[in-house]
């Protein structure tokens, strides 16, 4: 069990090389990991290695849960690896912009956790959950509200 509260500068430091990491490997296989993971049989077709570029996102993934569960805890990484991605996919369409309307999803609710926790002396991984549940509610009331399917 994590805490976010009680990470020690070592693990600050692991966190840092391994965001900078992900941030490097991601950005120098955007284009490949995009048309492999939304068209994997398009991309064989255009040659790109699909097996490949899989395996590199699972790598990329599993580095990142492997080192942020250990101080968040294996709840919380669930929440913040999928509700930031799944309410964003209700507010835009374009693939980068669902991955920074995640990633501002994902900051919103760990700030507002760590500032309501600060503030009441409560587990700031319970106000994060809910926060990223609320969001994630909103984006369902929009969706539902503007008609979509």
């Amino acid at each position: 069990m994590g805490s976010v509260v009680g990470i020690n500068l070592g693990e600050v430091y692991q966190l840092i090389w391994l965001s900078v990491a992900v941030i490097v490997i991601i950005f120098i296989t955007y284009r490949q990991l995009k048309f492999t993971l939304l068209d994997a049989i398009g991309a064989r077709v255009s040659g790109i290695n699909a097996a490949l570029y899989s395996v590199i996102f699972i790598i990329v993934l599993a580095l990142s849960v492997s080192v942020v569960a250990q101080i968040v805890g294996s709840l919380l990484i669930f929440i913040l690896l999928t509700l930031p991605a799944a309410s964003a996919q209700y507010f835009t369409h374009g693939v980068a912009k669902m991955i920074g309307l995640a990633i501002l999803f994902s900051l919103l609710g760990t700030w507002l956790g760590l500032f309501l926790g600060y503030l009441t002396n409560w587990p700031v991984s319970s106000f994060i959950a809910v926060i990223e549940v609320v969001i994630y509610c909103c984006a369902l009331a929009k969706q539902k509200l503007s008609g979509v399917a």
